[in-house]
């Protein structure tokens, strides 16, 4: 990453107050292993390098949405950086339709009814009956 390393910088744990700051004025935002990040990331309508682990893929739809790195390719990882660097309207693009995955994934009346339905589908096999 040299030719681009005084572009890049890892500003490692913040106070949540500056992590939207720091996101909306970044042009990538590298979640390799993520949790919130990602979908902090998406509500500011930026794209994201990740790898493809765990729930990445149901968030991220590769080259669509960000895009998604096969673990653990350092070498591709860069390359994916470089490419949304050098494509800035693609770029673009990309983060606002991650935007919209996450706003529709994480929509709290949905998040709430599927947490319900978990807890409901447990309580049922423990108590055999409803909530």
């Amino acid at each position: 990453m040299h030719e681009v390393q005084n572009q890049v910088t890892f500003l490692g744990n913040l106070e949540r107050p500056l992590i939207k700051t720091y996101i909306s004025n970044a042009d990538v935002n590298l979640v390799p292993l993520g949790g919130h990040a990602l979908i902090e990331a998406g509500l500011c309508k930026k794209p994201v390098v990740a790898f493809n682990w765990e729930w990445h893929t149901e968030v991220i739809t590769h080259m669509e949405s960000s895009i998604l790195v096969d673990y653990p390719s350092a070498p591709k990882f860069e390359e994916a950086i470089l490419y949304l660097i050098e494509n800035p309207e693609e770029s673009n693009k990309m983060g606002i339709k991650l935007f919209n995955r996450v706003v529709s994934l994480f929509d709290k009346d949905l998040i709430s009814k599927r947490e319900r339905d978990i807890f409901q589908e447990f309580f049922e096999k423990i108590e055999g009956k409803s909530l």
